[in-house]
């Protein structure tokens, strides 16, 4: 997500947490690395969210139950911003959705060992993101402070999804900062596999129950 995907491939994934939330969905076209290096990402997302923030009764939305979201590099933006903007003004967003988030780029994101027939191809494909986002290092979402985090429905759990590690750890991080933490884990999805809302009614009924899930967090 930090090198390819845009707003048309998202857009299915958008439409139907829209749908299920029963909510308005603002997808971001944020600039991806290398044309743009990090901290662009950071910058874009930073700069979407401060005019969703501004203009939220313009479009119809609640603005207290206003929530960000994202799936793998997607989901590492959301998180970072939600940690930024409660930290200035606790509660501003009341919820955070995470599709098999990306909490780092580090080498370490290919340790397990169910993983080692692909262990090589992963560690070129993020030794690539890393490389590309340019000479800042991403910061590990494991590394950072949770406390202003707001509730978490966190999605994923596939054996072979490289991420599964450090997002069981970064659930155990959130739960220790008390952040109430909603998990769904779907065994038989592929990182990257809501994409697939087409072909896949495992992907729609996941993104189905993932966006009455906000629903109802939103109306708590």
């Amino acid at each position: 997500g930090f090198v390819c995907c845009d707003l048309d491939t998202h857009d299915s994934i958008c439409s139907w947490l829209a749908k299920a939330a029963r909510g308005r969905v603002l997808s971001v076209g944020y600039r991806l690395a290398p044309e743009t290096r990090f901290p662009g990402q950071i910058e874009d997302a930073r700069a979407a969210c401060a005019w969703a923030l501004e203009n939220a009764k313009g479009f119809g939305a609640a603005t207290d139950a206003i929530a960000v979201a994202g799936d793998s590099a997607g989901a590492y933006l959301a998180a970072t911003m939600a940690l930024e903007i409660n930290a200035r003004t606790p509660g501003a967003i009341a919820l955070q959705i995470l599709l098999y988030p990306l909490i780092h780029v580090q080498d370490s994101l290919w340790a397990e060992e169910e993983l080692q027939n692909f262990r090589f191809l992963g560690r070129l494909a993020a030794f690539y993101i890393a490389r590309s986002l340019g000479g800042e290092s991403l910061p590990s979402l494991l590394d950072v402070d949770l406390s202003h985090a707001p509730p978490t429905i966190v999605a994923g759990g596939a054996a072979l999804d490289p991420v599964r590690a450090d997002v069981k750890a970064f659930v155990e991080k959130l739960c220790a900062a008390d952040i109430r933490v909603i998990e769904r884990k779907y065994p038989m999805l592929a990182h990257g596999g809501l994409n697939f809302t087409a072909y896949s009614k495992m992907a729609a009924a996941a993104l189905q129950e993932v966006g009455e899930l906000a629903r109802a967090e939103l109306a708590r």
